[in-house]
């Protein structure tokens, strides 16, 4: 059959051939070639029709061609984005089903290329890449400005709705049968412009929500800071009714501040910024240190609170702390006030090469049918009005996302109405047996496979005033109520401190005297926390102050939100508000080298 065909044809059916391989190799290989290949294969067809009309000769050949033609042409009308090729006069060349289709008409429309035309040069953009630009009655010359002016190989000049849909418009100059003419396509944005304007929400939600858990801080700082000096200092001299309600103003405090923390988490998790700092630590002291602290929230309630151990677990595992501590809080606390009386166990054991980690109490329990409400956002089960439970329902969401983050599969509940729940989860033992805290941990672990809660003492401060050498420290806060409140902790430790109220005010009094501390607000209007050291550290390096004093980042974000760039102007740690005196007492510890 092929002696039949003439050399030239034989000639074009191999190119054709080669053509059509490289076409479809290119699409499978790379994406940015698709337009290119879509003029190939317009190409092609052409070959193809050229080819049919010069060799009427051979039925067979063009038959098999025309097949050929058709799969391109298949091919061509089943991309998504609409095409059209627009000759120098502005007449159209060639348009895919897609344009078709989203102008309304049809290819057996008479003269419905003319129709296409005018519907193109008739479009209402809405978005322009030159806002001074007059559109004229030239389609090909209206492309071919924006392209002159763009550097990209295809030059976006509008977006425009027709219908429902929002089109963004690109061009491209080609040549077609050896005449200037340009690509012109339109891919149809609405689902990306809804993606985009998502994400621009949770972005804004996200900066609203570190913003208002920041400023709630403040207060909730001066609040606590004042009740807890007042616990301390004057517990003594108060009856029992005004120490119910001190401790009441601490427990709302503390919960406020639970909340806000929720706010923080969920804001950093949207926004994609929650980052997690694995470390090796004792899951044993993890587990007693939470404990500890539900131990006083069910102070007076009839339950027995007990850590068990089901199998020997690692001494030291790698794993991040703060936020492993918080699972556990969120659990234990929302047993404590789902129990009434009975028990809240936490249960620990080594199973399958993970830590399975279970919080079991005797509470009044969840309906099945409400149980996959409880990791949602904001979901609660609002079914225990005679418990009143405290809460937004951000706990339970972001622990499940926690435990994921951490390496598990997120948490898992069992429960039975009226006689309690089990919250479980696991997580992957990274051991780090060559940890320099395995010694010191290793002596800490206690083998039997149950544990009782450590005694919880009140511990007395030193008078730092015993220090052989006075240390110098500078509280700088906008806020006169966070200066007044680290004074008095101070105070209350038996250190002396100076006060500014802005970061300019903070670089006088440096210039001025030497500091051993500086405890540094991060955000102040006129000049920060972080550009004031940056400064005070150029004061240093340039010799203009005899020594750098440590300084403390003390601010209202969250700490994995601006530790890097607390470390980066030179800070050397970060406490966060509401600042505890313990953590207080640690940064003086730390910095004055001393231990108490």
């Amino acid at each position: 059959e092929m002696d039949t065909v003439s050399k030239d044809s034989l000639r074009s059916f191999l190119v054709l051939k080669h053509l059509a391989v490289w076409c479809f190799l290119d699409v499978l290989s790379s994406t940015q070639s698709i337009y290119t290949t879509l003029l190939l294969l317009n190409g092609a067809w052409l070959i193809v029709l050229l080819i049919g009309d010069k060799n009427s000769d051979s039925k067979a050949m063009r038959k098999k061609l025309m097949k050929k033609a058709k799969q391109f042409a298949k091919t061509l009308n089943s991309i998504p984005d609409s095409l059209s090729v627009v000759s120098k006069e502005g007449k159209i060349l060639c348009c895919n089903e897609e344009l078709l289709g989203a102008l309304g008409i049809t290819n057996t429309d008479y003269n419905y290329e003319d129709k296409v035309l005018t519907e193109l040069q008739n479009i209402q953009y809405i978005e322009s890449k030159n806002l001074y630009y007059e559109y004229s009655s030239n389609l090909y010359e209206d492309v071919l400005h924006f392209i002159k002016k763009s550097e990209e190989e295809f030059a976006m000049f509008g977006q425009s709705k027709i219908g429902e849909k929002t089109y963004e418009w690109k061009g491209k100059k080609i040549e077609w049968h050896n005449e200037l003419a340009v690509l012109v396509v339109a891919t149809d944005i609405g689902q990306l412009l809804l993606l985009e304007k998502s994400l621009k929400e949770n972005e804004y939600k996200s900066h609203i929500l570190r913003t208002v858990s920041h400023e709630l801080r403040s207060p909730t700082n001066g609040i606590l800071g004042n009740c807890q000096l007042l616990k301390m200092t004057c517990e003594k001299k108060l009856n029992d009714k005004c120490k119910k309600w001190l401790n009441s103003a601490i427990i709302s405090c503390k919960h406020l501040l639970v909340l806000i923390n929720d706010l923080v988490d969920y804001s950093q998790m949207v926004a994609g910024t929650l980052r997690l700092s694995f470390r090796p630590i004792s899951f044993d002291e993890i587990a007693n240190e939470t404990l500890s602290m539900i131990d006083s929230v069910i102070h007076g309630k009839n339950i027995e609170l007990k850590y068990v151990k089901k199998t020997p677990i690692p001494p030291v595992v790698k794993s991040e702390p703060d936020r492993l501590k918080q699972v556990l809080m969120n659990l234990l606390n929302n047993s404590s006030k789902f129990t009434v009386s009975g028990f809240i166990h936490l249960v620990v054991k080594e199973e399958h090469g993970k830590l399975k980690i279970s919080v079991k109490d005797s509470g009044i329990g969840i309906p099945e049918e409400k149980q996959t409400q409880l990791f949602t956002l904001f979901g609660r089960v609002d079914d225990y009005s005679e418990l009143n439970p405290q809460g937004c329902g951000l706990g339970l969401y972001i622990s499940n996302k926690l435990v994921q983050l951490l390496g598990g599969n997120g948490i898992g509940v069992k429960s039975v109405p009226g006689k309690g729940s089990c919250f479980t989860f696991s997580l992957p033992i990274k051991s780090s047996s060559d940890s320099p805290l395995l010694e010191e941990i290793c002596e800490k672990f206690i083998s039997d496979s149950e544990l009782s809660l450590p005694q919880i003492t009140t511990k007395s401060f030193p008078d730092l005033r015993n220090l052989t050498v006075k240390k110098e420290v500078l509280v700088v806060d906008d806020s006169s109520f966070n200066r007044d409140v680290l004074v008095e902790q101070l105070n209350y430790l038996k250190i002396e401190a100076d006060t500014a109220s802005s970061g300019t005010e903070s670089i006088s009094k440096v210039s001025q005297k030497d500091y051993d501390l500086i405890l540094m607000d991060c955000e102040m209007p006129d000049l920060s926390g972080w550009e004031a050291t940056s400064q005070i550290r150029e004061l240093f390096l340039t010799k203009r102050i005899p020594k750098m004093p440590d300084i403390i980042a003390c601010t209202g974000f969250n700490a994995s939100d601006c530790e890097q760039k607390c470390l980066d102007c030179g800070m050397k740690g970060i406490i966060v508000k509401p600042v505890a005196i313990e953590d207080l007492k640690e940064i003086l510890e730390r910095s004055f080298n001393a231990q108490f």
